[in-house]
């Protein structure tokens, strides 16, 4: 409840606690992801718990867990903008999924330093890194799992070369198709892709192409 009263509303928060964790139980693990129940206290001061899954991977000294790549192709001196993503078969959702590429961070590595070797394994291109984004939280109602997202701008000099077909290193269990499409055309074409193809969107994605599509329909 918002108060006006400036007195009553320094009462109100003086009553309230900071939310914070008590300590965390592990109930179960695997070789990637760990279930753990969070015991921690409400800004009530109330004792409560909570399931959540965190990656095994990732150490307490890491930045975040993964990078998001937002890799953007065009022909030198073109205003013409193409968006990198792939498409690879998700077992938890038993669907194909179109994202960003993306992939975990190692330890000892930066962002940048992420975002060019997953890049290049996954898409084979590679290119200067424009952006980094604070950490970012996918999924907060179910997972600690922290993201980033960059920015990386690639150059071309022949119109040919933007839907080229580059050399991946993938893993031996990776399979992973590339897709260029054009950015005026991005949310048009996933919402096609989930009606018409039955694949899913990841919800980055889907959100980044629907800003796109509402700075135009809104003229901002």
């Amino acid at each position: 409840k918002t108060c006006s009263n400036t007195s009553q509303a320094f009462v109100i928060l003086v009553t309230m606690s900071i939310p914070h964790h008590v300590n965390k139980e592990l109930i179960a693990s695997s070789r990637w992801i760990a279930l753990k129940k969070i015991n921690w206290i409400d800004d009530k001061g109330r004792k409560r718990e909570w399931d959540s899954m965190e990656r095994t991977t990732t150490k307490p000294e890491m930045m975040a867990d993964c990078v998001d790549i937002a890799a953007f192709i065009r022909v030198k001196g073109s205003e013409n903008r193409n968006v990198v993503l792939v498409k690879q078969y998700r077992p938890p959702v038993n669907s194909y999924m179109v994202e960003f590429p993306a992939g975990l961070l190692d330890e000892g590595e930066t962002p940048e330093q992420a975002t060019h070797r997953e890049l290049k394994e996954e898409t084979g291109h590679s290119g200067k890194v424009a952006f980094v984004s604070p950490k970012l939280a996918p999924e907060g109602g179910m997972t600690n799992e922290l993201t980033i997202l960059v920015q990386v701008d690639i150059e071309v000099e022949r119109e040919e070369e933007v839907m080229k077909c580059m050399e991946q290193s993938l893993e031996e269990d990776e399979s992973i198709q590339v897709m260029v499409v054009p950015l005026s055309q991005l949310f048009e074409r996933l919402q096609k892709m989930a009606e018409e193809d039955g694949i899913i969107v990841d919800a980055k994605l889907w959100t980044f192409a629907f800003g796109i599509h509402c700075a135009k329909q809104f003229q901002i």
